[in-house]
Formats: C-alpha cells, sequence, structure tokens
C-alpha cells in the first residue's frame, strides 16, 4: 500500500470529523440560543438526536459484545473438548477473500 493513499484516507477522515464537529457545535449554540429566550427560573432538559443516537449505537455494541463473547466461549469449550474442526475448503475460501481484498487496497 502506497503511504500517500494512508495519508489520503487520513485526510478524508480528519475532514468527516471535523463535518460532525461543526453540526455537534452548530446543534449546541441552536439549543443555547433557544435557552436563552426562556423566562429566568425555568428548569429545562433536553436531549439532542445526536445523544440518543450514541445511546442507541451503545446499546447495540453492548449486545454485539455480549453475543460475541458467548460465541468465543462456546468455540473453547469445543476447542478444549477437542471437538472443533475447520473445514479446509472454508479455510482456502477466506484466504483467498482475504487476498483480493487487500490487493483491492494496494
Amino acid at each position: 500500500m502506497e503511504i500517500k493513499k494512508l495519508f489520503e484516507r487520513g485526510n478524508a477522515q480528519t475532514s468527516s470529523q471535523s463535518v460532525q464537529r461543526n453540526r455537534v457545535a452548530s446543534t449546541y449554540q441552536a439549543q443555547n440560543e433557544g435557552n436563552a429566550a426562556r423566562r429566568p427560573g425555568q428548569d429545562s432538559v433536553s436531549i439532542s438526536a445526536l445523544s440518543r443516537q450514541l445511546s442507541q449505537l451503545s446499546n447495540i455494541l453492548a449486545d454485539d459484545e455480549s453475543a460475541r463473547s458467548a460465541k468465543v466461549s462456546e468455540l473453547k469449550a469445543k476447542v478444549q473438548a477437542g471437538e472443533f474442526s475447520v473445514e479446509s475448503t472454508d479455510v482456502a475460501r477466506s484466504m483467498v477473500s482475504f487476498a483480493a481484498d487487500t490487493e483491492s487496497i494496494a
């Protein structure tokens, strides 16, 4: 893989991150302007759409991690019991697929 492509990818991620930061900042600024229009002495709580999405993402990742952990435990038990076997055709297919994916990146 060329080093130049790595930096191009890094710049694309950085610009994407700056777009996200700008969105968050503009949302935060709009919320603060809305809060300034309220009467003094009133309390309010609001959860932005972004924070709701982050909460949902956190729940999805936690569920995925627990499923992955269960699968790893199951595989460990099979290996320890000597019941785990790997099909050579599956390994070969995976190696060819990996090589093809790696070649397209380079």
